[in-house]
Order: structure tokens, then sequence, then C-alpha cells
């Protein structure tokens, strides 16, 4: 979710449900998110596993589920921060997404705007 934000991007989103394997598609700009298929999909939130980097610390392991009824705890992201509907994710990724950082220390998404300015 962050990327498309960050590049101020729309990008058609695919993914795979992490219990079933069934097609989680949305739509993502720095507008919003729209077109989510199916609906009650959600994100879910682990907290951030070793590493210094933004896709080993957050993105290797944070999934999506075709529903909240899916979830189980005890899967691979264990410990769970948060099990969020795709919305809440896009306004998650929005506010955390200029304060976090590549490998480098250089901001990944310090253009996303500040949604409270």
């Amino acid at each position: 979710m962050l990327f498309p934000l960050c590049l101020q991007r729309e990008a058609q989103v695919e993914a795979s449900c992490a219990r079933t394997g069934q097609p989680i598609r949305f739509t993502i700009s720095p507008a919003g998110i729209r077109e989510i298929e199916p609906v009650e999909a959600v994100l879910v939130l682990a907290a951030p596993g070793p590493g210094a980097g933004i896709r080993a610390a957050f993105c290797q392991r944070t999934v999506f589920l075709a529903s909240p009824r899916l979830f189980q705890p005890g899967g691979p992201w264990d410990p769970v921060l948060a099990l969020l509907s795709l919305p809440e994710a896009f306004h998650l990724a929005r506010r955390l997404g200029p304060y976090l950082q590549w490998e480098g220390g250089i901001g990944c998404c310090a253009a996303i705007p500040d949604p409270d300015l």
C-alpha cells in the first residue's frame, strides 16, 4: 500500500489471501482505495520483524485475508498488531509513510503529504 502513495501514482493491486489463495484486488491512489474485491478483505498487520529494511521489517510480515473470519492467531505473522479493513490500512499507510526509511536511512515515502496539513 505504501509504494503507490510514495510514488504519487494509482496502482491496481492483486494479492492472494494467505489462508485460501483467493485473489484480493483493489485500486489505490493518493486519493484513496476503491474497487475492493472481496469487499470484506482485511490486512493482517504483524509486529515488525528483524532487519533494518522496510521490506524485512514490515512488508514481508503483512498479509491479506479475504475475510476477517479467516484470521487465526498463531500464524507466521504473529505477533499481530492489528486486523485492518483495507480503507483502515490505507489511512494508516498515509500516516506512517512519511516516517518510514529505506535501508540507507533515506525516507522512502517523504513524498506522501501529511494528512493533517
